[in-house]
C-alpha cells in the first residue's frame, strides 16, 4: 500500500473540492486547508499496518469523511456568522468540536469566549481559532493529532518544494518551513481585507468572442463580490443556448444553483424536448447543494447521480445532438461572478456525438469514473477544417494526451491551473522550459504550496511562474501551446482527474481561439502580479 500515493489523492479531493471554501477567500482557505492537509496525513499515518488493503482503504475513507466534515462545518459558518445567534453559534461550536474528540471544560470555556468576540474577529482569525480548537480537541481524544502540528500555524504540516528528484536537502526543508511559519503567523496576526477598487480585473463584463463554429467566454470576477454585479455573466450565455433546445438537453454538471439555467432546463422540457441530467451523488445527496436538481426532479426531469469514490467532474450540456458547451465553469453563482472560468460552446454534431455517447454511459448506464469504459467516441476530429481532440477520464489516458502536445512545444506554453500535480505534466513543462521554449504559468494560490504542487519545483528550476491575484478562485484547467492549440475542459492536471473523476477535455488547434485564451491568460497573469489591495 503507497501511502504517499493515498495521502496525495486525500490532499487534491480537499483542494479541488470548493464545497470546502466557497464562502473564503485565499487567505481564509489557506488556514483551513493547511488543517485538513495536516489532519488527513496524521490519519494515515496512524492507520494500522498489516492490515488488508481494503480495510486500510476504508480507515483512511472515515478518516477523511470526518476531516471534510469539519471543513465544510467551518465554511457555512463563516457564510452565516452574521444570522446566528449566540446560542446557535454555540451548538454549532460545540457539535463541530465534539466531533473530534471528548469536549472537555477548557474547550468549552474556549467557544464561550469565542462566541463572546466573534462579532469582533474578521473571518481569518476566526477560522484559525475553530481550527486551533480542533487540534486540541483531536490532541486530547483518543485519536492523537499529528506531531508536526503546532498552535502557531493552526495544525498546519510544514511546506516542502521538491526538486527535480522529488528530494530537497534538510536546510532547504528547514529553511522553508521556517519561511512559511512566519509568514502564516504574520497572515493571521496583521493581515485585513480593506475595501479596493471594485475590479479585480480590467474587464467589467464577461469576455466573449464567437468565429463561427465556436463561441467562448470568460468570467470577470470583481472583489470585492457584490451580488449587484450579479449580472449577464456565463449564466446568462447557456441559458440562452439551453433555451434554442427544440429535441433534447442533456447536462452533465458538478454543481448547479443558477436560477436562470435551471429554469431554461425546466421550459426545454416544457417545449417538448427530452431533459436529461447528470451529477455527483455527494452533491444531489447535499441539502446545501441540491436545491436546483431537487426542483428539476420535481418537474419531471430523471437526474442520475454516480461516482461516490471521487467526484462526477463534468461541466457539459448538449443541445439537440448539435452543439456542446464545455470549459473550466460549474453553474454556480460562485463560479459566475467570484472565480475566473472559461466557457466554450462549439457547434458540430460530431463533438456532439462523443459528449452524448459518455453521457448515456453515465445516465443511461450508471457507469462513473474507472467503471465506465472506453468507446463509441472518436477522439480525433474535423470541424471547420479544424484539428480537435476529445477525450474523456479516466477512461482515455488523458494525462498522456496532454504530455504528448506539451512535448511538442516549440517556442512557447502558458497555463492557468487550479490544481496542478501531475508530476508527469509537470516534469514535460519544465522539460520544455530547459529546451529553449518560454513557459509562463499562473497557479491557484490555495493549494500551490502543499508538497504535491508543481508549482515549487517550476518555481525551483526558475521557471515564470506566479501564485494568482484572484482573492477567491482562479479556476481556470488551461493550457496555451506555441500560440496556437489550447487544452481546456474540467481536467484539473492531478491524478485524482486522471484516475478517479468523470471529467472531459479538449485540445484545438485554433490561432484565433489560441489568441482569445492568451488574452486571457495575460489579464490572469497581470492580476497575479499587480493583487486588488486586501
Amino acid at each position: 500500500m503507497d501511502r504517499n500515493a493515498l495521502l496525495q489523492h486525500a490532499v487534491e479531493s480537499l483542494y479541488e473540492d470548493e464545497r470546502l471554501r466557497s464562502n473564503l477567500t485565499d487567505a481564509e482557505a489557506s488556514v483551513l486547508l493547511a488543517w485538513g492537509e495536516s489532519q488527513v496525513e496524521a490519519v494515515i499515518r496512524e492507520a494500522p499496518t498489516g492490515q488488508s488493503e481494503t480495510d486500510t482503504r476504508d480507515a483512511v475513507d472515515s478518516g477523511l469523511a470526518r476531516v471534510r466534515s469539519a471543513m465544510r462545518q467551518i465554511n457555512d459558518l463563516i457564510g452565516e456568522r452574521r444570522t446566528l445567534g449566540g446560542p446557535e453559534l454555540r451548538a454549532r461550536l460545540t457539535g463541530l468540536v465534539s466531533a473530534q474528540g471528548p469536549l472537555s471544560k477548557g474547550l468549552s470555556e474556549q467557544i464561550k469566549q469565542i462566541v463572546a468576540e466573534q462579532k469582533t474577529l474578521n473571518n481569518e482569525e476566526l477560522v484559525s481559532r475553530l481550527v486551533r480548537l480542533l487540534s486540541i480537541s483531536r490532541r486530547t481524544g483518543t485519536r492523537g493529532a499529528s506531531p508536526r502540528s503546532s498552535p502557531g500555524t493552526a495544525g498546519a504540516p510544514p511546506r516542502d518544494l521538491r526538486s527535480e528528484g522529488g528530494r530537497v536537502s534538510a536546510f532547504t526543508v528547514v529553511a522553508v518551513a521556517l519561511v512559511v511559519l512566519l509568514v502564516v503567523a504574520v497572515a493571521l496576526v496583521v493581515l485585513r481585507y480593506t475595501p479596493s477598487s471594485p475590479a479585480s480585473s480590467p474587464t467589467t463584463t464577461p469576455t466573449s468572442t464567437a468565429a463561427g463554429w465556436y463561441e467562448v467566454a470568460f468570467t470577470s470576477p470583481k472583489y470585492p463580490d457584490n451580488p449587484a454585479d450579479h449580472t449577464g455573466g456565463l449564466d446568462t450565455k447557456l441559458a440562452a443556448f439551453i433555451d434554442t433546445a427544440s429535441a433534447s438537453v442533456d447536462m452533465a454538471i458538478y454543481q448547479l444553483d443558477l436560477e436562470n439555467v435551471t429554469q431554461a432546463v425546466i421550459n426545454a422540457k416544457g417545449r417538448g424536448a427530452v431533459a436529461r441530467v447528470v451529477t455527483d451523488i455527494d452533491i444531489l445527496e447535499d441539502v446545501k447543494e441540491n436545491p436546483s436538481f431537487k426542483r428539476l426532479q420535481a418537474e419531471g426531469i430523471t437526474v442520475v447521480a454516480g461516482n461516490p469514490n471521487a467526484i462526477m467532474h463534468d461541466k457539459f450540456v448538449v443541445v439537440d445532438g448539435k452543439a456542446t458547451w464545455t470549459g473550466s465553469w460549474n453553474f454556480t453563482v460562485n463560479d459566475t461572478y467570484r472565480y475566473n472560468n472559461n466557457g466554450i460552446l462549439v457547434r458540430s454534431p460530431d463533438l456532439a456525438r462523443n459528449y452524448t455517447a459518455t453521457f448515456e454511459k453515465m445516465w443511461r448506464d450508471q457507469r462513473f469514473g474507472p467503471s465506465r469504459k472506453p468507446g463509441g467516441t472518436t477522439p480525433a476530429l474535423s470541424i471547420n477544417g479544424t484539428t480537435v481532440e476529445s477525450y474523456f477520464a479516466p477512461e482515455d489516458g488523458v494525462a498522456a494526451k496532454i504530455v504528448a502536445r506539451l512535448k511538442n512545444a516549440a517556442t512557447s506554453i502558458d497555463f492557468m491551473a487550479f490544481s496542478f500535480t501531475d508530476d508527469q505534466i509537470g516534469r514535460t513543462v519544465r522539460d520544455r522550459a530547459a529546451a529553449g521554449a518560454r513557459v509562463r504559468g499562473v497557479f491557484e494560490t490555495t493549494g500551490s504550496e502543499t508538497r504535491f504542487s508543481e508549482f515549487g519545483a517550476m518555481k525551483a528550476a526558475g521557471l515564470d511562474v506566479l501564485q494568482d491575484g484572484n482573492p477567491y478562485l482562479m479556476h481556470h484547467k488551461v493550457f496555451i501551446v506555441d500560440g496556437r492549440t489550447v487544452i481546456v475542459g474540467s481536467f484539473n492536471f492531478s491524478q485524482n482527474a486522471e484516475e478517479s473523476n468523470d471529467e472531459n477535455l479538449l485540445i484545438i488547434d485554433d490561432q484565433s481561439l489560441a489568441a482569445q485564451f492568451t488574452a486571457e491568460f495575460e489579464r490572469v497573469y497581470a492580476q497575479a502580479k499587480n493583487p486588488p489591495k486586501r
